[in-house]
């Protein structure tokens, strides 16, 4: 198991401040910063629904928006749609239907998976716009980049910054481990 030395805070009311699946008395957070638009946070998201699936008692599972404009155009449209989706009590079945698409990801594609979901695309496409989804993106990247966030996706169990290998076994051993069985 390769987890950094350095922990992070899981911050405050999650309810406000991240999105967050838990299970009755998690001990263990898993936080992943992620990019809808990039093909291995896709790829790590089957794997996280089965770490969410199997520790569904002990792992509190938060995502974290790190949108990497530098290598995926329309990755910031895609946390904007998430955030938007968010109001309307949408955000998971937003997140895991933009994960299931192929790859690349295009406004297209997200406004799609938005309305397969049962969203009301007109209203995300205005609330995506508003300060709201803006700054809570704004703040998930200002959280990756002070905790060392480079690439996506990046991973903290218990605080500490999963650099292990991505492989199926290594992130699921990592938190089995965090979560002693």
């Amino acid at each position: 198991m390769a987890i950094a030395s350095e922990p992070i805070r899981f911050t405050g009311d999650t309810k406000r401040m991240d999105h967050c699946v838990r299970g009755l008395g998690s001990r263990v957070v898993l936080i992943e910063y992620g990019d809808f638009a990039c093909e291995r946070s896709a790829w790590a998201s089957s794997m996280v629904k089965g770490i969410r699936r199997h520790y569904a008692q002990e792992v509190a599972f938060v995502f974290r928006h790190y949108p990497r404009i530098d290598l995926h155009p329309f990755a910031v449209a895609a946390a904007q749609a998430c955030e938007a989706a968010d109001l309307q009590g949408g955000f998971w079945k937003l997140h895991d239907a933009l994960f299931e698409q192929p790859r690349p990801l295009d406004p297209v594609e997200i406004l799609r998976s938005a309305a397969e979901v049962g969203l009301n695309v007109r209203r995300l496409r205005v609330d995506a716009s508003s300060s709201v989804v803006r700054e809570r993106i704004e703040r998930d990247v200002s959280f990756g980049r002070a905790a060392g966030v480079v690439a996506t996706p990046t991973f903290f169990i218990k605080g500490a910054r999963y650099d292990g290998d991505l492989a199926p076994l290594g992130l699921a051993d990592a938190v089995r481990g965090a979560v002693g069985r």
